[in-house]
């Protein structure tokens, strides 16, 4: 893997100690951007939670340059022109013990890319929920200890399944382990209460376009819907097929009518 750190190119794994935090409990933050061909979209965004997720942590960012960081990977990699995913990882080094000036030393950034090519505009997710409810203020924030997300979707994909909706331990419905939700009752949009779930920045650029409004969405309530679609920075927007034995009518249309507007969002 070829990635930019402390402004320079480095190939091959990214150095790390065993007792770093990183290495024994995932301490450290990423963000997933996309490469439409011409720029970074909604980096501006990305880098905003980012730094939301670290002073929620009592933790600092070094600054980066991230679209000269993307722009040095995409040209190293002969990537300019396609559809890339770039990452931006954040990772806790050193303990957080504050040191004389009464600051933990901050977390210095690493950017990957790699060539993306996103699901067909007519694929349509087939879900099913998580074999265990979860309700924790982490999962507000996207960190590297995503073991669960990672052991859910592993779980749902053998199955049969395209990924895993994870839900609260009373049953209300957060995310899918990679993406947002977003639900249509027959006159008007609405999603989970963000409370417990990542704030997406795609669903940020389709809300008021769509007049989303929020409520407690439980299984029992999917039967309701008329449509279900998952959403993310990478793919954009796509149809749900179904969620467990609750099925949706497709809505391609108005998925390709958003993924336009998420995956060109300055």
């Amino acid at each position: 893997m070829t990635y930019v750190r402390n402004n320079a190119l480095h190939c091959g794994p990214l150095p790390q100690h065993v007792t770093a935090p990183s290495f024994r409990s995932g301490t450290g933050f990423y963000e997933t951007l996309l490469y439409n061909g011409c720029r970074l979209v909604n980096a501006d965004a990305h880098m905003e939670r980012i730094t939301r997720s670290a002073r929620a942590c009592g933790l600092h960012l070094l600054p980066v340059d991230l679209h000269a960081a993307a722009q040095m990977l995409l040209d190293h990699l002969g990537l300019c022109g396609s559809m890339a995913r770039i990452n931006l990882f954040y990772t806790l080094e050193n303990a957080p013990a504050a040191d004389a000036s009464g600051l933990c030393p901050p977390l210095v950034p690493a950017v990957t890319a790699a060539p993306y090519t996103p699901p067909p505009a007519d694929k349509a997710f087939r879900l099913c929920r998580a074999l265990h409810g979860v309700q924790s203020w982490w999962h507000e924030h996207k960190t590297t200890a995503h073991m669960g997300h990672l052991m859910e979707r592993t779980h749902a994909q053998a199955a049969g399944y395209d990924d895993a909706v994870l839900h609260l331990p009373d049953g209300a419905i957060l995310e899918t382990t990679t993406a947002a939700l977003i639900f249509y009752n027959g006159s008007r949009f609405t999603a989970p209460f963000p409370r417990f779930r990542l704030s997406s920045t795609a669903e940020a650029l389709v809300k008021d376009v769509l007049g989303i409004t929020y409520e407690k969405i439980t299984a029992d309530r999917l039967g309701c819907m008329q449509h279900a679609y998952v959403l993310n920075a990478l793919m954009g927007m796509r149809p749900v097929r179904s969620i467990d034995t609750a099925e949706f009518n497709p809505d391609t249309d108005l998925c390709n009518e958003m993924t336009v507007l998420i995956q060109k969002a300055a």
